[in-house]
């Protein structure tokens, strides 16, 4: 009679290590699924970032250039995300409009607030032809060629 009680204690003894194994791996940093979220949210943050710095060079480099699709250099190896755009726009009150984006899942716009400490140069298009400022949350009206569900690095320049 003894015996009859060893496989359930097999049986249990299977299921703590295999729960324990499982809680281990999910321990590494970006191994579960909410570690995997936070990763890609800051890879396209630093890829926002970084398209949306050299979009504003190369509209500077340009002085007077008003165009709905400037060249973005990217240093060598990385490569352009294939739903970035970089445009200017001319301004009523004088000077230029400069406007970077790149698609943005969720978790970038946070990650993109921490890494430029609170810069208000960065928006959220929710809505084609409209954005939100990510600091104050004032809503400003953007050209409509801008898809809905991107981050834009937007300044003004002069000229």
């Amino acid at each position: 009679m003894k015996f009859a009680i060893l496989p359930m204690v097999f049986a249990l003894a299977y299921m703590g290590i295999t729960l324990q194994a499982g809680q281990l791996a999910g321990a590494v940093p970006g191994a579960s699924s909410h570690g995997q979220m936070d990763n890609v949210a800051y890879a396209v943050a630093q890829q926002a970032e970084l398209y949306g710095a050299r979009c504003i060079e190369a509209a500077i480099a340009a002085p007077g250039l008003v165009s709905d699709n400037i060249p973005v250099t990217l240093p060598t190896g990385v490569a352009a995300p294939t739903s970035a755009g970089c445009m200017t726009r001319a301004n009523a009150l004088g000077g230029r409009d400069v406007y970077g984006w790149i698609d943005a899942p969720s978790g970038v716009p946070g990650q993109i607030l921490v890494d430029s400490e609170f810069n208000t140069a960065w928006h959220r298009v929710f809505v084609q032809g409209s954005a939100v400022n990510l600091v104050t949350g004032q809503g400003y009206v953007v050209p409509s060629n801008i898809p809905a569900g991107t981050v834009v690095d937007w300044i003004k320049t002069n000229p």
